[in-house]
């Protein structure tokens, strides 16, 4: 089963950049009401309390997204396996073959897709199909919803 690994969790990054940015963004705040700018400035942290902040909220923010995102393959892990045994292999095939990002919430749309009926599992919209001996491709698969969402790139 296609799976993308996640980063581990890592230490807040204290750089030049970010200060500036920070610098930046206090003084656009300022400028942004400018009788009102000392003020504002006094109620402004200083870079280094700034830095703290941040460097105590990205790991928890981290860990809080890695919870998550594991959650949602144990989710999706559990959909799929209370389907039966003759469409899970089928469901891992086509996951396996989907151009869909190894990523636990697109695994569980394509389920839900399958579910409500917009993917059919027999015909899945991102294998082409070939034409009939008009030129045309298959009807089935550029009308109605199994063809809706598919793009040529113009609009279309």
């Amino acid at each position: 089963m296609r799976f993308r690994r996640w980063p581990r969790v890592s230490a807040y990054e204290d750089t030049s950049r970010k200060r500036a940015a920070l610098a930046r963004a206090q003084q656009a705040q300022r400028d942004k009401l400018p009788l009102l700018a000392p003020l504002i400035a006094e109620q402004q942290p200083s870079a280094d309390a700034e830095m703290a902040r941040r460097a105590a909220w990205w790991p928890r923010a981290q860990q809080r997204d890695r919870d998550r995102r594991a959650h949602d393959w144990r989710r999706a892990r559990a959909r799929l396996a209370g389907y039966g045994d003759n469409l899970r292999p089928l469901l891992i095939q086509l996951w396996g073959d989907c151009p869909y990002p190894a990523d636990p919430v697109y695994l569980l749309d394509m389920l839900h897709g399958i579910d409500t009926g917009r993917i059919d599992p027999e015909r899945p919209p991102w294998i082409p199909r070939e034409p009939d001996s008009s030129g045309r491709l298959d009807p089935a698969a550029t009308e109605g919803e199994a063809g809706r969402g598919l793009c040529d790139g113009f609009g279309g």
